[in-house]
């Protein structure tokens, strides 16, 4: 067990620990055959979409994410919005990308997650409802598409600035 995680820029509230959380989390999502749109937010502010959810100020669990994703649930409609390991609001309506490049059999969660990494700088996580399958937006483009779970695990490690000590 790591005493002190190792990071650097801006992401101090991301470590080794809760990144294994976060992967479980979106795994759970997949195998509950839900659909899920969840933003990890990076330098760029997202207030105004965070303004425009439900504020949550929760922790990341697997068992929290599933619920908010649970179709049944009044938060499954948006995304969610985490920062600093703390889910910050839930339900929040992102921009559509206008791209004309984009395949049209992507519905509209695509579209969001292609929209908020074309105006900032987020890690966007996509979970298809149908192929239960885990996605990557960034750059305004899906640098993964039906990545697995330990790619999932070092792409997010590699981009939010986390050595694993080797």
């Amino acid at each position: 067990m790591l005493d002190k995680p190792f990071f650097s820029k801006n992401f101090s509230g991301w470590n080794l620990q809760n990144n294994f959380v976060h992967y479980r989390s979106f795994n759970a999502i997949a195998g509950a055959s839900l659909g899920g749109l969840i933003v990890i937010q990076k330098e760029t502010g997202l207030r105004s979409y965070k303004e425009q959810g439900t504020q949550l100020k929760a922790e990341v669990t697997a068992p929290l994410l599933v619920s908010i994703f649970n179709p049944s649930s009044p938060l499954h409609d948006g995304a969610v919005i985490i920062q600093n390991d703390i889910i910050d609001a839930a339900a929040c309506i992102l921009p559509l990308t206008e791209s004309k490049m984009i395949d049209p059999e992507m519905g509209t969660r695509h579209r969001a997650a292609l929209g908020i990494s074309e105006e900032t700088d987020a890690i966007v996580v996509l979970i298809s409802e149908e192929k239960a399958r885990i996605s990557v937006a960034e750059d305004g483009r899906f640098s993964h598409i039906g990545i697995d779970e330990v790619g999932l695990q070092k792409f997010l490690n590699d981009k939010m600035f986390i050595s694993s000590g080797d």
